[in-house]
């Protein structure tokens, strides 16, 4: 609760702000820290400064509370007094307790191999597309009073560049198409040519984030249905088990000492006819067996 009445008086600082609001939004800030303080110190006197220092939620933690004196001690008209801002980054304490939203997070941060090689494949499209609109449309795009030259231009590969990336991200893209439609007196060539990036880099490419996104969290849910699985059939198999031998350690124990007793019965019957058997009997007997 202290994380978000944090970013809620950060975020009620404007400008030209009264100074009622200014005065109540600095003692807010001296109170945060301060418990802050205290909250860090009451770790490292609880876990000690080595195992303080093994988790990374409590580095982030220190870092963000350092950063706050530092802006505290600074004058405020300064450029450090941006590093207040910093403790807005506390919210991300609570995944520590939100498993669910950590487990989105880390599915994200084990698709970041596919996002990167996606990542270079639009580089790749972007650049070819800035060459192609330097060499079809490399004159000077003029605005509607044929004098002004428009920023959206393919005269030079970095204005190029930066003309694609606005196409791209979808703004004003048919704006761009209109001026260089105008300008080369010509309708069905820039309007493939726009219509095509678009449709190639924005609804596909660009899309393709999305679908390795949704392909790595629906790997990551049935590889955790597959581990509850595997912990519930262990789990069943070891109740299991202990109940079949709980139910069955009385029965053997009853059987081995049934089959003590009848080997001792068989034994003494043995030795009563021995004993009962003359010497000349005896003498016949292993001349027999021999």
């Amino acid at each position: 609760m202290l994380i978000l009445f944090n970013t809620l008086f950060l975020a009620l600082e404007h400008y030209n702000s009264p100074e009622w609001l200014d005065k109540l939004c600095f003692g807010a800030n001296i109170f945060f820290t301060v418990v802050f303080l205290l909250e860090m110190l009451a770790k490292i006197s609880a876990y000690g400064c080595k195992k303080y220092l093994e988790d990374k939620f409590n580095v982030f933690d220190a870092f963000i509370v350092t950063m706050s004196y530092v802006e505290l001690v600074m004058p405020g008209d300064s450029g450090i007094s941006v590093l207040r801002t910093f403790r807005l980054l506390r919210i991300f304490k609570i995944l520590k307790s939100w498993t669910t939203l950590r487990a989105l997070l880390s599915t994200v941060l084990d698709s970041f191999n596919a996002i990167a090689n996606l990542g270079v494949l639009i580089l790749l499209f972007l650049f070819i597309s800035a060459l192609l609109g330097k060499q079809f449309y490399g004159e000077d795009l003029l605005e509607d009073d044929k004098e002004t030259v428009s920023r959206y231009n393919f005269k030079t590969t970095l204005h190029s560049l930066n003309t694609m990336f606005i196409v791209l991200t979808g703004e004003n893209w048919n704006e761009v198409m209109i001026l260089t439609i105008d300008n080369t007196d010509k309708f069905i060539g820039p309007a493939i040519f726009f219509i095509c990036l678009m449709f190639i880099g924005n609804f596909m490419l660009l899309n393709l984030f999305l679908a390795i996104l949704l392909k790595s969290i629906s790997t990551s849910g049935d590889d955790d249905k597959e581990e509850d699985a595997k912990t519930k059939l262990d789990s069943s198999s070891k109740e299991k088990m202990q109940g079949l031998g709980s139910d069955e350690m009385p029965q053997i124990e009853d059987n081995q000492s049934s089959s003590n007793s009848n080997i001792e019965e068989e034994v003494e019957q043995i030795m009563n006819q021995l004993m009962m058997m003359s010497p000349k009997e005896q003498a016949k007997k292993k001349a027999v067996k021999s």
